[in-house]
């Protein structure tokens, strides 16, 4: 599958091989202008080198402020595709731009030219992530998300990599003005093969006042929480990795004695964390718009950047060697640990920002999803610079990198419960669905017979106490179950179900205020659209593994609340540790081998036609 999108997609390969380039060209460009700078000591504007190189970052960052705006509404009013295959064109302008100034052996020109790829680069990101949902079909969209990640931050590394290389010999301004422009080339000749892509909406005004543009689009990703509150997340991951690459060489020279080499094993390691973690968001989220997994790997990122400035401190005080190679630090005991860390924070960062960039494509609204991804960019800047001043100000008060590690993983591990208590109910439905499929073999058919876009019952037969893990996995949305309320009480469990949202239900004779309030829960749910309650009609496991009689409670929710009733049936349950087969639980303890499971979704049903009659004649069939 990798191969077919990078290699063989008639539609995705042309742009995942047109962004590749055009972020290597950045790097490429913006490291070896960065260090011409630094080792040759140029002044340009009376400023030394040092400030500069401040400058120069500034540059790339300022047209994501100024021109984001404008980016989004030309995308969404003109097709994707001609707006991809123009700025790759305005990138091979620039990168022969960039030639002419090293020819010149101008530096103010070249800091122009950095200014006009940040330029290219603002236009170019809304369009791409804004073409993806329409060059790949919707089971695919987390795939193609995932490959364009783990793309981007391969191109980055080499870009970094051969960009420092690049800068080193005597004919440095020739290789790199060769280089930037053969790469634009390729960029250039991808983006020809990029299909024709519809107009989102011709009626989109562009309006060339830039401050209130920018407020306009900052305002319309607001209207969606949801939305909104992707935006902010994206956004700290991305100041989370401009905290980390920022302090990450003054750790890596002060405090380990790093030479050149081992900071540049450091940025391979960053860089196959994310894109690592990248392509695995995928798969740990079997191909769906999971939100579920972000809490998890908010907490490991935060936890494993606090553990990487413990044992840099520790390693600190065991190095006395100046100029350390990869292979002299991996000499050292502890440099495994660490060298884990820095991949592993960067891996969970992988996982947690491709998620977040596919719900902006699945649940923001098509005609302002470039204005949407365009408030993103201004955003992603406004946090990089945040975090910036942040660690100058830290810096300026003596508190040392190790420390400013500690502080930034510890903000991101409060962050990370902060998110939990929020979307609970959707980590619980990623715990569910992981756990289901890590134990069982599961065979689903019918899944494209689930109702989207409006409020759903689904009912299931009742074959063992953890049915439940297998409904959650058919919802794009977490199912709220009706559990019997003595199960939900017991004060070990009582928090925890209500982290899921489950909703506890008592029979008329048992608790008739329980019995009302879940009534009351339910019907409040489905007033609500795209809300999923669970519900087992039969009202008890069975014993025998045959179908009970069903309980009327479903005739009572429907009658006040008329929605579409999904039935399912679940097979190979019954004889299993969770079920009375065997005349009681774990009768056949331990048993270690994957159950095969199916799960059969039969056609929805309307309110209005719905009976119990009919739905065990479904189930008898």
């Amino acid at each position: 599958m990798l191969f077919k999108f990078l290699f063989t997609h008639k539609r995705f390969t042309p742009l995942f091989w047109s962004q590749f380039f055009g972020a290597m060209n950045d790097n490429f460009y913006k490291n070896a202008l960065v260090i011409l700078i630094t080792f040759k000591g140029v002044e340009v504007f009376g400023l030394q080198s040092s400030s500069l190189v401040a400058l120069a970052s500034g540059l790339f960052i300022l047209p994501y402020f100024l021109f984001s705006s404008l980016a989004g509404q030309l995308t969404d009013k003109f097709t994707k595709s001609s707006i991809l295959k123009a700025t790759k064109v305005w990138e091979f302008v620039t990168m022969s731009l960039a030639a002419l100034g090293f020819y010149l052996n101008s530096f103010e020109f070249l800091l122009f030219v950095l200014f006009m790829m940040g330029t290219q680069s603002t236009f170019f990101g809304p369009a791409k992530y804004s073409s993806i949902p329409e060059l790949v079909e919707d089971k695919d969209l987390l795939k193609g998300n995932s490959y364009i990640e783990m793309g981007s931050f391969l191109a980055i590394l080499i870009g970094t990599i051969l960009g420092g290389m690049a800068s080193g010999p005597q004919n440095a301004y020739t290789i790199i003005s060769y280089s930037v422009v053969g790469l634009a080339i390729l960029g250039v000749i991808a983006s020809r093969f990029i299909p024709s892509l519809n107009v989102r909406d011709e009626k989109v005004i562009i309006d060339k006042n830039l401050i209130r543009s920018t407020s306009d689009i900052l305002k319309i990703s607001k209207k969606n929480k949801g939305i909104n509150n992707c935006v902010h997340g994206i956004s700290w991951f991305w100041a989370m990795g401009a905290a980390i690459l920022t302090l990450l060489p003054v750790l890596c020279k002060t405090y380990l004695s790093g030479s050149e080499e081992l900071m540049t094993y450091f940025l391979t390691l960053f860089t196959l964390g994310m894109g690592i973690g990248s392509i695995l968001s995928e798969k740990l989220s079997h191909g769906k718009v999971d939100i579920g997994v972000i809490p998890w790997s908010l907490l490991g990122l935060g936890i494993f950047m606090i553990d990487f400035a413990i044992i840099s401190k520790d390693l600190s005080a065991l190095i006395t060697n100046q100029q350390l190679s990869p292979k002299m630090f991996l000499s050292i005991e502890g440099s495994f640990r660490l060298s884990f860390d820095l991949f592993a924070m960067t891996f969970f960062g992988g996982v947690y920002s491709v998620p977040l960039y596919t719900y902006l494509q699945k649940f923001g609204n098509s005609k302002e999803l470039s204005r949407i991804l365009a408030a993103n960019n201004i955003w992603n800047a406004i946090y990089m610079i945040l975090i910036s001043v942040i660690i100058m100000i830290l810096s300026s008060q003596k508190v040392s990198e190790i420390n400013q590690f500690i502080i930034f993983g510890g903000i991101t591990v409060f962050f990370s419960i902060i998110l939990y208590l929020n979307i609970s109910e959707y980590v619980w439905r990623f715990i569910c669905e992981f756990t289901a499929r890590l134990l069982y073999n599961i065979d689903v058919e019918g899944l494209e017979k689930f109702p989207k876009d409006k409020s759903v019952i689904i009912v299931s037969n009742h074959v063992s106490y953890v049915d439940w893990l297998f409904i959650q996995l058919l919802s794009p949305l977490p199912v709220r179950f009706v559990i019997y309320y003595k199960y939900y009480n017991p004060f070990y469990l009582r928090f925890w179900l209500a982290q899921a949202k489950l909703i506890p239900i008592a029979g008329s004779f048992e608790n008739r205020k329980t019995l009302n309030n879940a009534f009351g829960t339910i019907h409040s749910a489905l007033k609500q659209n795209k809300s999923v309650i669970g519900l087992f009609p039969e009202g008890e496991v069975s014993r025998d593994g045959k179908l009970s009689s069903f309980k009327s409670g479903i005739d009572k929710i429907l009658v006040d609340s008329p929605v579409t009733v999904l039935p399912i049936k679940l097979e190979g349950l019954w004889g299993s540790n969770f079920s009375w087969s065997g005349g009681k639980l774990f009768s056949n303890f331990p048993k270690f081998n994957k159950r095969k499971v199916k799960i059969n979704i039969y056609d929805p049903i309307e309110a209005n036609d719905f009976s119990r009659e009919k739905l065990k004649e479904l189930y008898e069939k």
